[in-house]
């Protein structure tokens, strides 16, 4: 087709090399705030306290039985244009508040159907999907992957139990998930990001939660996120059992090329960010992957001079 096509074009670029794509799959549920729009959907009417987005936003519209079949056939089909594209697997973004995330809390699913209630009945939309996918593209080389975030379920009374997070580990090896994606933790802090007391109270919730699912696996490879910037932790991690292997995002924005200068020994840390916040980090990420893709120069935000010019330009933003 031609969105396949078109996708393909990207997945042959970034293979010209040697590396595998993934392509990730995402919806935000009722996180969706772009002008305009005139409908907002989510799992189940939210209380009061709940996040409804900016009051410009409508308010969101819980889904019906038919939607959330369509939903699934969608995720499914865009699967498979991914996969016609040249795409070496998928993943299902299932973290950060998004749509899978909503059906799997408590706190945003209080459906009486076969989607709420129970925690099998919340994982439910989520499997359904993994399934769908797996039927439609049978290829085992296709790897097909799910990113879980702890810290989405930090609150005692919507938090996964033990009992839980087991049972999404043997779902997922059910399902013949490749890659399960842990994010949420905060192995080091960013020199822009204090250890507070809520973050050291996720990390720990999320190392419980990374030892409760990965105990479940037997062949689902798990690679863990959160603020990786030090080679000896990475291995660390790797050597413990605790990950197949690691996942680095905002550092590679500023050395693409980190993971090859840590494996042959040429540095064995990240860059530092001395980007005074974690809110203009994220701006000047996105101006270095601008930099990336124009063929540009990248900024060096370890360089004070460079920050000083980057905060004189973002402040005005």
């Amino acid at each position: 087709s031609n969105d396949a096509a078109s996708f393909g074009v990207v997945a042959e670029a970034a293979k010209r090399t040697g590396s595998l794509i993934l392509g990730q799959l995402c919806h935000p549920g009722y996180q969706a705030s772009p002008p305009g729009l005139s409908e907002r959907i989510c799992v189940s009417r939210l209380p009061a306290s709940g996040k409804e987005g900016d009051s410009a936003d409508p308010p969101p519209t819980p889904l019906t039985i038919q939607q959330i079949e369509e939903l699934r056939d969608a995720f499914v089909y865009a699967a498979r244009i991914l996969y016609d594209a040249g795409f070496d697997g998928v993943q299902l973004h299932a973290a950060y508040g998004h749509l899978f995330t909503q059906f799997l809390s408590a706190a945003t699913n209080s459906r009486q159907d076969l989607y709420g209630g129970s925690f099998e009945n919340r994982c439910r939309f989520l499997l359904q999907v993994l399934q769908g996918i797996r039927e439609a593209i049978p290829d085992p080389t296709f790897v097909l992957s799910v990113k879980l975030n702890s810290s989405d379920f930090i609150q005692p009374e919507s938090g996964f139990s033990a009992v839980e997070a087991r049972y999404i580990g043997q779902q997922l090896e059910v399902f013949r998930v490749d890659v399960l994606e842990l994010s949420g933790g905060a192995y080091e802090f960013p020199s822009a990001l204090k250890p507070t007391e809520i973050n050291r109270q996720r990390h720990s919730y999320y190392e419980r939660f990374a030892e409760d699912i990965t105990a479940s696996l037997t062949r689902t490879l798990v690679t863990v996120n959160g603020a990786l910037r030090s080679a000896a932790r990475m291995r660390q991690i790797v050597e413990s059992g605790k990950g197949s292997f690691v996942g680095l995002a905002r550092v590679l924005c500023a050395e693409p090329d980190l993971p090859n200068r840590i494996m042959s020994g040429k540095v064995q840390d990240a860059k530092d960010n001395k980007i005074p916040s974690a809110g203009y980090q994220f701006l000047g990420a996105i101006y270095q992957l601008r930099a990336i893709g124009e063929d540009n120069e990248v900024s060096d935000y370890s360089d004070e001079r460079t920050v000083d010019s980057f905060m004189a330009t973002a402040k005005w933003i």
